[in-house]
């Protein structure tokens, strides 16, 4: 149950922060390039993954486990098309 919340949570601020650290220093549009791609790929998945686990875990109605695999699918439907 706490790897729904923790992995996530890893995985939100390592890739925030190598994307603010790859963005440092650099053009405006490079920035934009950056933070586009990692909005995209790091952020609205994992946020995603991130509330389905502490939906799951604190929930009261839910507690079998498919609000992990659920809860993604309705906040970031791009993958699941």
């Amino acid at each position: 149950m706490i790897i729904g919340i923790v992995i996530p949570l890893l995985v939100l601020v390592i890739g925030i922060a190598s994307a603010y650290f790859l963005s440092k220093q650099k053009t405006e549009k490079r920035k934009n390039v950056v933070w586009g791609i990692t909005l995209m790929l790091i952020i609205a998945p994992f946020f995603s993954w991130l509330i389905s686990g502490l939906y799951m875990t604190l929930g009261t109605v839910e507690t079998t486990g498919w609000a992990t695999v659920m809860a993604p699918m309705i906040l970031f439907p791009i993958i699941f098309c």
